[in-house]
């Protein structure tokens, strides 16, 4: 995802090819949908307790699958991505919020 996104930064202006696009949507997956809030970390937190963080796990395909084909424009791509770590911010907040 850094090299991808270090890419979009540098050239703003130049449309994404389909492999940064894969490389932004695989990255986001794999960070994002990796790692946890309130949780620890999604995949740790899944193995160690067979929890899923169903949330975060639904918001970043949901990401990753809009950046692929939609994507195209350097500025949408990384606007996609971050809507979906606010949204994900936002689900996880009210779920931890109503544990308490």
């Amino acid at each position: 995802m850094a090299a991808a996104t270090e890419v979009v930064l540098a050239h703003p202006d130049v449309t994404l090819v389909a492999d940064t696009r894969l490389a932004l949507a695989g990255g986001f997956m794999l960070f994002v949908g990796g790692t946890g809030g309130t949780g620890g970390t999604g995949g740790a937190l899944w193995r160690a307790t067979g929890r899923l963080p169903v949330p975060r796990v639904i918001l970043t395909l949901l990401c990753a699958a809009f950046v692929t084909p939609v994507g195209r424009n350097p500025l949408v791509a990384l606007g996609i991505l971050l809507v979906g770590l606010i949204a994900v911010a936002l689900a996880e907040s009210s779920q931890s919020h109503s544990h308490v």
